[in-house]
């Protein structure tokens, strides 16, 4: 079983997000904000008809062996909101924040062409 799952591309629009993550042979499935909404063995996901500034969370999960799911990655991120007349620009940036069995990282930015990233590797107990 692969340990080094990771997101591997995340896109946003307004009203659709996107991201793939490590492929594998393994059977993963993706909850949105706690309900399965995929299953099977392809290493990508595709949300569409999502609303502005909506915030979701996505868990992905592998299957075990035994049959049992195991969270593997998480993923809190949004849609874009794009107002050119808005006063608080602040209110434009996506924020995503990713949690793997290794690192969590923070990506900020007002599109995908100006994203700032910071990663950190987590540390064994």
């Amino acid at each position: 079983m692969n340990e080094e799952w990771d997101i591997e591309l995340l896109e946003q629009t307004d009203s659709m997000i996107s991201f793939n993550w490590t492929p594998t042979d393994e059977i993963s499935r993706v909850k949105k904000n706690g309900e399965v909404v995929y299953m099977g063995t392809q290493a990508t996901f595709r949300d569409d008809g999502l609303s502005a500034g909506e915030v979701i969370r996505y868990t992905i999960e592998r299957q075990s062996p035994q049959g049992k799911w195991i969270p593997t990655l998480k993923l809190l991120t949004g849609t874009e909101k794009r107002d050119p007349d808005c006063i608080n620009q602040l209110e434009q940036i996506v924020l995503s924040t990713i949690v793997s069995h290794k690192r969590v990282s923070l990506a900020w930015g007002p599109s995908m062409a100006s994203t700032h990233t910071i990663s950190t590797a987590m540390a064994n107990s």
